[in-house]
């Protein structure tokens, strides 16, 4: 430690203590996190899973650190609260840290999977009926006629066709 003008010590030690004296803050220096293609941030695995107390509550654990955990009454306030102990126990910002979130969900995993897997299916479906959309207008057909070949109304079909 380096005695200060005041007769106190500050923290600074080693190296890095006449470092503030040699680069200025000001002096243009670039962070590892501007320099493209460096990421300082650091990779946390959370795990989040129903009480199996209390049915209306799901526990927040940041793996592998005993002690940093939290809880939420939705699952949406469980991951705000594991973002706010991570910060808080690591003593770190929310820009400097990436969550790889594990929901558990045991025996309802299954039905989880099968309505993501469905909606991305719909997802699917919904870009091919836009395209026939597309593609019939581009044959010059009307709204009305699209609608009677597509199963749906003309006004869906001017929709589609306004966000093309």
């Amino acid at each position: 430690m380096r005695e200060v003008p005041d007769g106190h010590t500050d923290a600074l030690q080693g190296s890095s203590a006449g470092d503030l004296e040699r680069h200025p803050i000001d002096t243009g220096a670039v962070s590892g996190r501007e320099v493209v293609g460096v990421s300082s941030q650091r990779r946390l695995k959370v795990t989040i899973r129903r009480d199996p107390e209390d049915r209306t509550a799901w526990l927040v654990n940041v793996v592998g650190t005993p002690g940093a955990h939290t809880f939420g009454r939705s699952l949406a306030e469980a991951k705000r609260h594991g973002v706010e102990v991570v910060a808080l126990w690591f003593e770190l910002e929310p820009d400097e840290f990436v969550i790889d979130w594990d929901i558990r969900l045991a025996d309802l995993a299954g039905s989880v999977k099968q309505a993501r897997a469905a909606m991305a299916r719909a997802e699917v479906d919904r870009q091919r009926r836009d395209n026939a959309v597309r593609a019939l207008m581009e044959a010059g057909i009307s709204y009305r006629d699209i609608a009677e070949l597509l199963g749906l109304s003309h006004q869906r079909v001017a929709q589609i066709a306004k966000a093309s």
